[in-house]
């Protein structure tokens, strides 16, 4: 029952719908705890940690995240490290602190080479891209998200794809290429469609928007 919580927690999650998902994945770890299954509490940790992020309250997103980052390490699950070392650079990047997301993306993305995890690498690279895009390092950040948009389509992520080109469509702006941006980001929103995230089509229609005629 704990991993159907999860479950429907994820499906929430895609519809954007963060009240539905706070209270599948808070039913999937009380379920977790009362069976002391500590690779589930981790798992729902983390999970929260994404509900608390999504909504902007970074402090809360940080403990849940450190929550799960510290039982990961007692149980030696590097999978779980790699991917709480990921959050915990999103949110410092959101914070400002790039140096710090960059130091934990790092991290993440040397766990998940070590383990050959080719989604946490591409999400790694796409998360570098962005701190890169960030600091103004415009060919740095082309090159992460390349490389993670590479990996993308090898796996078959669209959602993964979609970001990345939404990612290369902000960039193309910030060089001034209005028409390069344009196409990255009507393909993103186009795979937003496909896979049935309304919140992310709206969120890229408005990117659309903003660049104008």
């Amino acid at each position: 029952m704990a991993d159907n919580y999860g479950n429907l927690g994820i499906l929430a999650d895609i519809r954007g719908d963060l009240d539905a998902t706070k209270s599948f994945y808070t039913q999937a770890l009380k379920l977790n705890e009362k069976l002391e299954r500590k690779e589930g509490i981790a798992n729902q940790y983390g999970n929260l940690g994404n509900v608390a992020q999504a909504r902007g309250d970074l402090d809360a997103a940080e403990g849940f995240y450190n929550q799960a980052l510290k039982l990961n390490k007692k149980l030696g699950r590097k999978e779980g490290m790699a991917n709480q070392y990921g959050s915990l650079g999103n949110v410092a990047r959101v914070r400002g602190d790039l140096d710090a997301a960059e130091g934990f993306h790092n991290q993440s993305l040397k766990l998940d080479k070590k383990l050959g995890r080719k989604e946490g690498m591409a999400a790694n690279y796409g998360n570098l891209g962005i701190v890169a895009q960030i600091r103004g390092d415009l060919d740095a950040a082309e090159g992460f998200h390349n490389q993670s948009l590479k990996l993308n389509k090898k796996l078959g992520s669209k959602e993964g794809m979609a970001a990345n080109y939404s990612n290369l469509g902000l960039l193309e702006e910030a060089r001034g290429n209005p028409k390069a941006a344009r196409d990255h980001l009507i393909t993103a929103r186009d795979l937003f469609a496909t896979i049935g995230m309304p919140h992310m089509v709206e969120k890229t229609q408005g990117l659309l928007d903003d660049l104008g005629p």
